[in-house]
């Protein structure tokens, strides 16, 4: 084929740490900007842009292009049943919660208006697609409520008041759905249920519970903004102590119920200040503690995982375990489609949430 194949030389992991002791990050980039344009300056040659999934093995496209085999959350996704009979939405309560979780009390939690229906059909589906059905939709508003139960999908009301069109970045009504959204966390947590709740934006692409069964002992984990693998692209585990310095993002996040006064801590916080970022203010709240308000900044980690830091300080003088997920595999926009870090893996990312991207921004 004349396709060329950007990607499918790509330096493995080892290479790319070889190349930035041979002159760094930007000599390797510029290296590899050379191979890749030498390879085509053939002209007339039929071109497929840059993939942003890796593979090692090429499909042909209609046409004869050729193309890097799709990975698995490419595939058909089960369609949603339509039409279903469309009942009062259900509250959230302990019983629905527990319900709905997995038989080791995990469970996946998002929240959407009217406006963004979309996104949640297309989060159930890529989740049922992997085999996880362990998940609740939070209907913001009545019309989004009744047609998440149309198509059959786990959802509870949330009388939130808000407009059903985009709320925009940064605007008062963008304000107030995170004091909504720290409210849904925290009703999460007293269900005694172990929650994962992530934006509807931030797209689930690998099960994230064997992930996060592997870590029993931590109590908090978090996205992050950091724009750097703090321990290179050949680990998958969490973050190393650098990045409890970056911006944490509540785009994504695990809430083990253990965590439920930090959570009531973090609440009232927001809700004091309503014009405060509430993702800074999570931040603050597990420095800051919740013990006499002595500082909990991460300290000696403690026996078990080493990238667990211990935070917030409980009244009952228990510190909670905290981590920052790998931004590799827990990836911003910039870390997915820019830096391109889990490509550079050779793997997929569990999930990558579209922020650093400015389309509709407004």
């Amino acid at each position: 084929s004349d396709a060329v194949i950007f990607g499918a030389a790509m330096p493995k992991p080892e290479a790319h740490r070889a190349g930035k002791q041979r002159g760094g990050r930007g000599a390797w980039r510029r290296r590899h900007r050379g191979m890749a344009a030498k390879e085509v300056g053939a002209e007339g040659g039929s071109v497929v842009p840059n993939a942003s999934w890796w593979s090692d093995e090429q499909v042909m496209l209609p046409g004869g292009l050729m193309c890097p085999k799709p990975p698995p959350y490419a595939a058909a996704k089960p369609q949603l049943p339509t039409g279903l009979a469309s009942a009062e939405t259900p509250r959230l309560t302990a019983e629905l919660a527990k319900k709905h979780a997995s038989k080791d009390n995990l469970l996946i939690a998002t929240y959407v208006n009217f406006n963004r229906l979309d996104f949640a059909l297309t989060l159930v589906m890529h989740l049922l697609a992997m085999g996880n059905p362990h998940y609740l939709v939070g209907a913001m508003d009545d019309q989004v409520g009744h047609a998440l139960a149309s198509r059959g999908v786990n959802t509870f009301f949330m009388s939130t008041g808000l407009t059903t069109r985009d709320t925009g970045w940064g605007t008062p009504a963008f304000r107030q759905l995170g004091l909504h959204k720290a409210n849904l966390v925290l009703e999460l947590a007293r269900t005694g249920v172990d929650c994962l709740t992530v934006d509807a934006d931030a797209l689930l692409l690998r099960d994230p519970f064997p992930y996060l069964r592997a870590l029993p002992d931590a109590d908090v984990l978090t996205s992050s903004d950091y724009l750097v693998a703090t321990n290179g692209y050949a680990d998958e585990g969490l973050e190393g102590r650098s990045a409890f310095g970056a911006a944490f993002n509540i785009g994504y996040i695990f809430v083990r119920a253990t965590a439920v006064e930090f959570v009531k801590r973090w609440s009232k916080a927001c809700h004091r200040d309503p014009n405060a970022w509430d993702q800074n203010l999570f931040k603050s709240i597990l420095h800051s503690g919740g013990r006499r308000g002595r500082s909990s900044a991460p300290t000696a980690a403690k026996p078990g995982n080493p990238r667990l830091q211990p935070m917030f300080t409980t009244s009952e003088g228990r510190q909670l375990m905290v981590g920052v997920l790998p931004v590799s595999l827990f990836a911003s926009g910039h870390t997915h489609f820019v830096s391109r870090m889990a490509h550079l893996m050779h793997t997929t990312p569990y999930m990558v949430h579209t922020t650093f991207q400015y389309g509709g921004a407004q």
